[in-house]
């Protein structure tokens, strides 16, 4: 049941652009039946680590879930760490080689996936000035200034192969 849920979790941060993504981390909660349930830390590391220098941090605001404001550029990037806790449930609870849930996730998003309702949403309503500027992420999931509309194929390309690294 682990392994489901960890190959899920991978194919989720990587099909849901903006309300989650595999630059992040997390905490997972394990209860497994017969035993004492577990806490896997997969959080990321502080951002700006021996930076030398002002950090560069923008604040952006928008109108989504009611409003959301959020840090964005070079400051507020961490390490991410879920790779790191999903690997470590997958290894302490997991019965499937760690290669084959990435390759899940991979398949998943191989030739493209189609752009939720969710993540639409959260594009058009304010997103832009975080993934306009970066010219990937722009051609992903922009037309001009507004978001691929829902339902059309977004596609990263050589996350296939940087998930089938990882694994």
């Amino acid at each position: 049941m682990v392994d489901v849920a960890i190959a899920a979790v991978i194919t989720a941060m990587c099909t849901e652009p903006g309300v989650c993504g595999p630059g992040g981390g997390g905490f997972l909660n394990i209860d497994i039946p017969g035993q004492s349930p577990v806490v896997v830390d997969g959080y990321m590391s502080i951002p700006g680590i021996g930076f030398q220098g002002e950090p560069l941090v923008r604040e952006v605001s928008m109108e989504y879930g009611g409003g959301v404001t959020t840090l964005v550029d070079a400051g507020s990037i961490a390490v991410p760490g879920v790779f790191a806790g999903l690997d470590l449930a997958s290894r302490l609870f997991g019965l499937a080689p760690w290669k084959l849930l990435m390759d899940v996730a991979a398949s998943a998003v191989e030739e493209g996936f189609p752009l939720s309702s969710p993540c639409y949403l959260y594009l058009n309503e304010g997103a832009a000035p975080i993934y306009t500027s970066d010219p990937v992420a722009r051609a992903a999931l922009f037309r001009g200034e507004r978001s691929h509309p829902q339902g059309d194929t977004i596609l990263f390309p050589g996350l296939s192969e940087t998930l089938r690294h990882i694994g």
